[in-house]
């Protein structure tokens, strides 16, 4: 839900959705895009999924192996990571994301 009690998925016109997978967090859309949520507590789960855009939301309390997991997979690929989050100390946020 956004501020306002808007679910996020009300975001996504119906007609450009394919098939939802609420199990696995999962939409696939009708380019075959798919947008999957996923947590860094557990980040070996996206082996072979091949992600082009990682979204870390309050990265300060993400696991930061997550990262070095990942960021080669977005080199390669050539795609997008973005990181936003809130200060919590000296942590691996603060010494740059753990590079």
């Amino acid at each position: 839900m956004d501020f306002t009690g808007r679910p996020f998925l009300s975001a996504i016109p119906e007609c450009l959705i394919m098939k939802k997978n609420d199990a696995r967090m999962e939409i696939t859309l009708i380019n075959g895009s798919r947008l999957v949520l996923g947590g860094s507590n557990n980040f070996n789960s996206i082996m072979g999924a091949n992600p082009v855009t990682v979204i870390y939301s309050e990265f300060a309390l993400h696991n930061p192996l997550a990262r070095q997991y990942i960021n080669p997979i977005l080199v390669q690929n050539k795609g997008l990571e973005i990181i936003q989050s809130t200060p919590r100390g000296k942590n691996h946020l603060f010494e740059g994301g753990s590079r």
